[in-house]
């Protein structure tokens, strides 16, 4: 189905699901070791597990020009330059596929809208695969300089408005998928084995029924931090009253860089006599949904609350009260469109 020959293949491990999704891909087609390359910038890549002679390669992220001065002008020659110098290195002249998540950012934009990208291919991480059904995200736009900056190095021009699940391209070749879920609108989805592996100290972490909070990047949200930890703490008064003694958190990764946020999750448990334990951020919480479905789990729009959906746990999404709250964002209600289209409400309750 690829060409393996004279051709090198990118892997976006953008996290653990792409990371064990691309080992996947490698092993059903059997592409050679020494033809793939990755990259991760959150570092979710298992050097252990990779093929051998496979390369590693640390690209840097390229912000965008959305606001217009020499220093972020010159972040951005810069990084380029960077990130093109490294993957000139390791092509050695030869052409690539890459396989991605999405198109949302430009540094993976540069590397689809390069002369030397034969292909792309998506690969299911996480909310980017049900992208068909979340509006807010599906479209991106790319200023003038980051088009003819792209044009002049990676010698292919940039569309100014760019569809971030873009399937239209004549260099789209697949979308790779989990379930039949996935990618739904695509005519050229590929369901592969859900190959997560089975970590058993981490399935023995939690017992079973335990009260798992996946805690969502709150610093990126639309509305205040204030109602995020009221609803939060709604939901703690409940647990006393149920006599639960533990509650399992899982932050973001983006949160490690606001402790006072993580503090103020410690506390709020505190003050209902709950023991609040922060899992490590590497506990990879997809792979336990597979093999212990059997507890509860909390957020707002995770992609976690998808595969808890689709794995069987208790699922438990507050975006109800964000209703109460008249907040209109709708990317606040992410899950609640992924439930209401797919006809997914056996096991989520809104609260």
């Amino acid at each position: 189905m690829f060409q393996t020959e004279n051709c090198k293949y990118i892997f976006y491990a953008s996290n653990l699901i792409s990371f064990y999704n691309s080992l996947e891909i490698i092993k059903k087609y059997n592409i050679p070791g020494n033809n793939c390359i990755f990259y991760s910038p959150r570092k979710h890549i298992n050097y252990k597990i990779i093929p051998s002679k496979s390369s590693v390669i640390e690209f840097k992220n390229i912000e965008s020009l959305s606001i217009l001065s020499f220093k972020s002008l010159i972040n951005l020659i810069k990084n380029f330059y960077y990130n093109y110098k490294i993957l000139k290195r390791e092509l050695k002249g030869t052409n690539y596929i890459v396989f991605l998540p999405h198109l949302i950012n430009y540094r993976e934009q540069t590397i689809v809208f390069n002369r030397r990208c034969k292909g792309y291919c998506y690969v299911e991480e996480g909310l980017p695969a049900y992208m068909d059904i979340i509006s807010p995200y599906n479209l991106v736009k790319r200023y003038f300089i980051e088009r003819i900056l792209n044009l002049l190095i990676n010698r292919e021009f940039i569309p100014r408005f760019i569809k971030t699940m873009n399937q239209d391209s004549d260099k789209f070749l697949f979308a790779f998928g989990n379930f039949k879920t996935s990618f739904s609108t695509s005519n050229k989805k590929i369901i592969l084995k859900n190959s997560f592996p089975k970590n058993k100290k981490e399935i023995n972490l939690l017992p079973r029924n335990s009260h798992l909070f996946v805690i969502d990047h709150i610093k990126g949200l639309p509305c205040s931090e204030k109602i995020y930890f009221e609803c939060f703490a709604a939901i703690l008064k409940k647990l006393k009253k149920a006599k639960n003694s533990n509650v399992y958190i899982k932050l973001h990764p983006n949160l490690k860089y606001s402790p006072e946020t993580k503090h103020t999750f410690e506390q709020l448990c505190k003050a209902e006599n709950l023991n609040a334990i922060i899992l490590e951020e590497n506990f990879f919480i997809e792979g336990y949904l597979k093999y212990q479905p059997n507890i509860n789990l909390y957020g707002l729009k995770s992609a976690s609350l998808v595969y808890g959906i689709l794995f069987g746990a208790k699922v438990h999404c507050f975006s109800n009260y964000y209703k109460k709250n008249k907040i209109k964002d709708e990317k606040i209600y992410l899950i609640e469109k992924f439930v209401q289209t797919n006809k997914l409400s056996d096991n989520i309750i809104f609260i």
